[in-house]
Protein backbone atom coordinates (compact mmCIF):
# COMPACT_ATOMS: atom_id res chain seq x y z
CA UNK A 1 0.00 0.00 0.00
CA UNK A 2 1.29 3.52 -0.62
CA UNK A 3 2.04 5.85 1.35
CA UNK A 4 0.42 9.20 1.39
CA UNK A 5 2.06 12.71 1.22
CA UNK A 6 1.14 13.23 4.49
CA UNK A 7 2.90 10.17 5.63
CA UNK A 8 5.97 10.28 3.59
CA UNK A 9 6.29 14.21 4.84
CA UNK A 10 5.98 12.47 8.01
CA UNK A 11 8.08 9.85 7.79
CA UNK A 12 10.82 12.01 6.43
CA UNK A 13 10.80 14.64 9.52
CA UNK A 14 11.86 11.33 11.69
CA UNK A 15 14.41 10.34 10.01
CA UNK A 16 15.79 13.76 9.81
CA UNK A 17 15.79 13.51 13.90
CA UNK A 18 16.80 10.10 14.26
CA UNK A 19 19.71 10.27 11.13
CA UNK A 20 21.08 13.57 12.70
CA UNK A 21 21.60 11.75 15.87
CA UNK A 22 23.92 9.02 14.38
CA UNK A 23 25.47 10.31 11.28
CA UNK A 24 28.52 12.07 12.64
CA UNK A 25 29.55 9.09 15.54
CA UNK A 26 31.45 6.35 13.31
CA UNK A 27 32.84 5.45 16.49
CA UNK A 28 36.07 2.77 15.95
CA UNK A 29 38.98 1.39 18.31
CA UNK A 30 41.97 0.30 16.25
CA UNK A 31 44.65 -1.59 18.26
CA UNK A 32 48.46 -1.64 17.09
CA UNK A 33 50.80 -3.67 19.18
CA UNK A 34 49.44 -2.61 23.30
CA UNK A 35 48.42 0.59 22.17
CA UNK A 36 44.49 1.20 21.37
CA UNK A 37 42.74 4.16 20.36
CA UNK A 38 39.72 5.09 19.83
CA UNK A 39 38.43 7.63 17.16
CA UNK A 40 34.94 9.39 16.89
CA UNK A 41 33.39 11.16 13.99
CA UNK A 42 32.62 14.02 16.05
CA UNK A 43 34.63 17.30 15.95
CA UNK A 44 35.74 18.73 19.21
CA UNK A 45 37.66 21.30 20.26
CA UNK A 46 41.05 21.28 22.69
CA UNK A 47 39.07 21.22 26.03
CA UNK A 48 36.00 18.82 25.03
CA UNK A 49 38.37 16.25 23.61
CA UNK A 50 40.36 16.28 26.63
CA UNK A 51 37.58 15.58 28.72
CA UNK A 52 35.71 13.24 26.38
CA UNK A 53 38.85 10.99 26.11
CA UNK A 54 38.53 10.47 29.77
CA UNK A 55 35.02 9.29 29.96
CA UNK A 56 36.11 6.38 27.89
CA UNK A 57 39.41 5.87 30.26
CA UNK A 58 41.40 7.85 27.68
CA UNK A 59 43.54 10.78 27.34
CA UNK A 60 44.30 12.90 24.23
CA UNK A 61 46.91 11.31 22.39
CA UNK A 62 50.91 12.72 23.22
CA UNK A 63 53.48 11.62 20.62
CA UNK A 64 57.19 11.05 21.83
CA UNK A 65 58.96 9.17 18.67
CA UNK A 66 58.57 9.03 14.85
CA UNK A 67 57.02 5.40 15.63
CA UNK A 68 54.31 7.47 18.09
CA UNK A 69 53.78 9.76 15.07
CA UNK A 70 53.26 6.97 12.72
CA UNK A 71 50.70 4.47 14.12
CA UNK A 72 48.47 7.72 15.34
CA UNK A 73 48.46 8.21 11.17
CA UNK A 74 46.79 4.42 11.41
CA UNK A 75 44.29 5.04 14.01
CA UNK A 76 41.56 7.70 12.35
CA UNK A 77 39.96 8.19 8.97
CA UNK A 78 42.13 10.65 6.55
CA UNK A 79 41.34 14.18 8.33
CA UNK A 80 42.84 16.07 11.45
CA UNK A 81 42.78 15.73 14.98
CA UNK A 82 44.28 17.72 17.79
CA UNK A 83 47.58 16.14 20.13
CA UNK A 84 47.61 16.27 23.69
CA UNK A 85 49.46 19.37 24.21
CA UNK A 86 49.23 23.24 24.85
CA UNK A 87 51.01 25.89 24.94
CA UNK A 88 52.55 27.48 28.06
CA UNK A 89 54.45 30.45 27.87
CA UNK A 90 57.09 29.74 25.32
CA UNK A 91 56.82 25.77 24.80
CA UNK A 92 54.23 23.01 24.33
CA UNK A 93 53.43 20.60 27.71
CA UNK A 94 52.06 17.23 27.04
CA UNK A 95 49.00 16.12 28.60
CA UNK A 96 50.78 12.85 30.26
CA UNK A 97 53.87 15.33 31.60
CA UNK A 98 56.40 14.15 29.46
CA UNK A 99 59.24 16.41 28.09
CA UNK A 100 58.82 17.68 24.56
CA UNK A 101 61.19 15.60 22.84
CA UNK A 102 60.21 14.95 19.51
CA UNK A 103 58.48 17.22 17.03
CA UNK A 104 56.73 16.93 13.39
CA UNK A 105 56.10 20.24 11.90
CA UNK A 106 55.17 21.63 8.64
CA UNK A 107 57.20 24.04 7.27
CA UNK A 108 56.75 27.16 8.53
CA UNK A 109 55.35 25.97 11.77
CA UNK A 110 54.92 26.99 14.69
CA UNK A 111 53.97 30.09 13.79
CA UNK A 112 52.00 31.29 16.80
CA UNK A 113 49.83 33.34 14.89
CA UNK A 114 48.47 36.47 16.90
CA UNK A 115 49.83 34.71 19.73
CA UNK A 116 46.47 32.97 19.67
CA UNK A 117 47.79 29.37 18.32
CA UNK A 118 48.48 27.64 21.46
CA UNK A 119 47.08 23.90 20.71
CA UNK A 120 48.45 21.49 17.97
CA UNK A 121 46.44 20.21 14.90
CA UNK A 122 48.01 16.77 13.17
CA UNK A 123 47.63 16.09 9.56
CA UNK A 124 46.40 12.40 8.55
CA UNK A 125 46.59 12.30 4.71
CA UNK A 126 47.46 14.67 2.00
CA UNK A 127 50.16 16.97 1.37
CA UNK A 128 51.19 17.28 4.77
CA UNK A 129 50.35 13.89 6.23
CA UNK A 130 51.81 13.10 10.06
CA UNK A 131 53.41 16.75 10.00
CA UNK A 132 51.66 19.39 12.84
CA UNK A 133 50.70 22.70 13.09
CA UNK A 134 49.68 24.88 15.63
CA UNK A 135 46.04 26.61 15.80
CA UNK A 136 44.12 28.45 18.47
CA UNK A 137 42.45 25.70 21.03
CA UNK A 138 39.16 27.27 19.91
CA UNK A 139 39.92 24.40 16.56
CA UNK A 140 37.43 21.67 16.67
CA UNK A 141 38.94 18.20 14.85
CA UNK A 142 38.36 14.99 14.32
CA UNK A 143 38.31 13.21 18.23
CA UNK A 144 40.85 10.72 18.67
CA UNK A 145 41.97 8.96 22.37
CA UNK A 146 43.86 7.20 23.22
CA UNK A 147 42.89 4.41 25.78
CA UNK A 148 44.60 3.12 29.21
CA UNK A 149 43.25 -0.23 28.96
CA UNK A 150 43.27 -2.39 25.82
CA UNK A 151 40.64 -4.38 27.11
CA UNK A 152 38.07 -1.66 26.36
CA UNK A 153 38.64 -2.61 23.02
CA UNK A 154 35.57 -5.60 23.28
CA UNK A 155 32.93 -3.09 25.25
CA UNK A 156 33.44 -0.66 22.17
CA UNK A 157 33.09 -2.58 19.24
CA UNK A 158 29.31 -3.65 19.50
CA UNK A 159 28.95 0.18 19.33
CA UNK A 160 30.77 0.49 16.47
CA UNK A 161 28.65 -2.10 15.14
CA UNK A 162 25.64 -0.40 16.03
CA UNK A 163 26.22 2.59 14.76
CA UNK A 164 26.93 1.76 11.33
CA UNK A 165 23.95 -0.57 11.63
CA UNK A 166 21.98 2.22 12.63
CA UNK A 167 23.60 4.48 9.54
CA UNK A 168 22.58 1.37 7.34
CA UNK A 169 19.05 1.13 8.03
CA UNK A 170 17.69 4.90 7.91
CA UNK A 171 19.81 5.04 4.39
CA UNK A 172 17.28 2.02 3.72
CA UNK A 173 14.25 3.79 5.36
CA UNK A 174 15.17 7.46 3.62
CA UNK A 175 15.28 5.43 0.10
CA UNK A 176 12.07 3.70 0.52
CA UNK A 177 10.65 6.62 1.62
CA UNK A 178 11.70 8.74 -1.29
CA UNK A 179 10.72 6.10 -3.99
CA UNK A 180 7.29 6.00 -2.13
CA UNK A 181 6.72 10.39 -2.53
CA UNK A 182 8.47 9.69 -6.15
CA UNK A 183 5.21 7.30 -7.14
CA UNK A 184 2.60 9.50 -4.85
CA UNK A 185 3.57 12.63 -7.29
CA UNK A 186 3.39 10.14 -10.36
CA UNK A 187 -0.15 9.46 -9.29
CA UNK A 188 -0.98 12.93 -8.16
CA UNK A 189 0.49 13.99 -11.31
CA UNK A 190 -1.54 11.63 -13.59
CA UNK A 191 -4.99 12.29 -11.75
CA UNK A 192 -3.83 16.12 -12.19
CA UNK A 193 -3.38 15.47 -16.13
CA UNK A 194 -6.11 13.21 -16.56
CA UNK A 195 -8.43 16.19 -15.00
CA UNK A 196 -7.27 18.82 -17.37
CA UNK A 197 -7.85 16.78 -20.02
CA UNK A 198 -11.25 16.26 -19.04
CA UNK A 199 -12.24 19.98 -18.62
CA UNK A 200 -10.30 20.55 -22.03
CA UNK A 201 -12.80 17.65 -23.85
CA UNK A 202 -15.53 19.35 -22.45
CA UNK A 203 -14.91 22.88 -23.10
CA UNK A 204 -13.44 22.26 -27.11
CA UNK A 205 -16.74 20.24 -27.13
CA UNK A 206 -18.82 23.19 -25.67
CA UNK A 207 -16.91 25.07 -28.32
CA UNK A 208 -17.78 22.53 -30.95
CA UNK A 209 -21.68 22.67 -30.09
CA UNK A 210 -21.74 26.50 -29.51
CA UNK A 211 -20.35 26.63 -33.23
CA UNK A 212 -23.08 24.24 -35.08
CA UNK A 213 -25.90 26.13 -33.55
Amino acid sequence: MLLSISQCYLLLLILKTVYSEHEHIGRQVIRHSDVCFLSERIYRNFDQMKEFCKTVNGSMVTVHSEFDNSILRQAFAADLTLLGAKRVENSFQWVDGKPHSFDSWKHGEPSNTNNEENCIEFFNGGLHDGQWNDVTCNTRAYTVCRLNDCKSYSELLPQNVKSIDIEHKVQELRSLVFNELLIAFENRLNERIDQIYIKLKSLLEGRKNSDED
